[in-house]
């Protein structure tokens, strides 16, 4: 069963739409989604989910601990990676994002999430339509 879920996360590619999302690029996010569209159209509004979910939850964690004036050696001990993958994968996404705009993107995520549970009509719109008014605004 598990199997069965890491195959189309592989397939599908989900990492460019977290990385469109940490970089707030609306058209790479279209990109992104569209070919994942493409290519897994049944699975993957949930994958999508749970992939950003999973960052924007160490995003928020980072953020908080930046608030406490944590120096970045810190930080990243705290958050379990090397110093430079901070640097490079976290700090940027820590000046496009604000602690407030990560909790609503963590609301959103939820919201998405339940629509797929509940069997909502059309998860794809929605969970393209919650993260693009995120990242136009």
């Amino acid at each position: 069963h598990l199997r069965d879920m890491i195959s189309p996360v592989a397939k599908a590619s989900v990492q460019p739409v977290v990385d469109a999302i940490a970089a707030r690029d609306a058209r790479g996010f279209l990109r992104a989604m569209g070919r994942i569209r493409d290519t897994h159209p049944q699975d993957s509004p949930m994958l999508v989910a749970t992939w950003v979910g999973n960052a924007a939850v160490r995003w928020l964690h980072a953020a908080a601990l930046k608030g406490l004036h944590a120096s970045e050696e810190d930080l990243a001990s705290v958050l379990g990676v090397h110093v430079f993958v901070y640097r490079k994968t976290i700090a940027p996404v820590l000046t496009r994002w604000s602690a407030r705009d990560l909790k609503i993107l963590l609301t959103r995520t939820a919201r998405v999430t339940r629509a797929v549970r509940q069997g909502s009509i059309d998860p794809w719109t929605q969970l393209e339509v919650q993260y693009l008014r995120l990242l136009k605004a």
